[in-house]
């Protein structure tokens, strides 16, 4: 048992104690006095930990029973009545990882950084002002220019503000077309098959940054400030999974948006705030908020991307990219 779970490992210790050598219908006694003795699996139950019995040792003769989670008085078969050995939420952690910082910006001439994507590897980084995607490896922060983009203006996509991949196809979204505009992410060539025109239609007209989990593609609107969904396959609304409470946030500008599948961070490019929902309830999650964008010299926010451990996000101001641990 971790540490973690505080005065429950002494609680556990003592109902382990008293649970040894169960008779009658709870199963036989063992041999010498020894009884038996649960073995135990911690189990999540939504936000709660709880453990269940999955098996018995140390007795003779037919077990107890196994499949059972443990209360504060003994068993249960009902997992909403296990006790829960999952500790209080710690306060959220955040701190500046400025070895990860992308500083070769102003050397490329990407002058005016907006949205960010990765695939572990390559950063790439979209230019508002010039229209292109700039790439630079993750792990060096060196430009890597065999990996950009240089299509978009051809394309008319001349005011790309975030992008999005599935590995397969690169989408860019044009604040000035209200379209997102697809290519392919092997060649950089343009594919239009997969471009989402349904944006105007749908209110979306001052989109920014997107992301998605691979079914849904959500889009922020700086505008309407609120993230739109769409099915990424058909490319038509979702009115369903839509996030309707950044303005009661007071997250009225959001400028690009990144989640783990569990909560949505939405930077706010005025008051250079990252906010969290939560995916499911699409609620304020505010324990999950990153706070030390300005203390750190990161003015101005706009793209934004993490691997699950260090998010990155564009500074237009300072011409980087801030890393942070989260």
């Amino acid at each position: 048992m971790k540490t973690r779970y505080g005065i429950f490992t002494r609680l556990l210790t003592f109902f382990l104690f008293a649970c040894t050598g169960p008779m009658g219908n709870m199963g036989d006694a063992g041999t010498d006095g020894q009884g038996w003795t649960p073995l135990l699996s911690a189990v999540p139950d939504g936000e709660r930990i709880v453990l269940m019995v999955t098996s018995w040792t140390g007795g003779t003769g037919v077990p107890p029973e196994s499949g059972v989670y443990i209360t504060t008085t003994g068993f249960t078969q009902i997992i909403s009545e296990a006790l829960n050995i999952r500790g209080t939420t710690g306060p959220h952690y955040v701190a500046r990882q400025i070895l990860r910082d992308i500083n070769s910006l102003n050397p490329a001439n990407n002058n005016l950084p907006s949205g960010l994507w990765s695939n572990g590897e390559t950063m790439w980084v979209v230019d508002y002002e010039d229209g292109q995607i700039y790439a630079y490896n993750l792990s060096t922060r060196i430009r890597d220019s065999s990996q950009d983009y240089t299509t978009l203006t051809g394309a008319s996509n001349t005011a790309p503000t975030g992008l999005w991949s599935d590995g397969t196809t690169m989408w860019v979204v044009d604040y000035e077309d209200n379209k997102i505009y697809a290519y392919n992410a092997s060649t950089k060539n343009r594919d239009a098959t997969k471009d989402f025109n349904t944006l105007n239609d749908a209110g979306n007209r001052e989109p920014e940054g997107i992301w998605s989990d691979g079914i849904t593609m959500w889009v922020a609107d700086s505008g309407a400030n609120k993230l739109f969904a769409y099915n990424l396959t058909t490319k038509e609304r979702d009115s369903t999974k839509d996030f309707d409470t950044l303005s009661d946030a007071s997250n009225r500008t959001p400028h690009d948006i990144w989640s783990d599948g569990t909560t949505m961070w939405v930077v706010d490019y005025d008051d250079v705030h990252i906010y969290a929902y939560d995916m499911i309830q699409k609620s304020r999650q505010p324990s999950r908020d990153i706070t030390i964008l300005i203390p750190s010299g990161n003015e101005l926010s706009s793209g934004l991307w993490s691997d699950g451990m260090t998010m990155w996000v564009g500074d237009p101001n300072s011409d980087k990219i801030f890393a942070y641990r989260y």
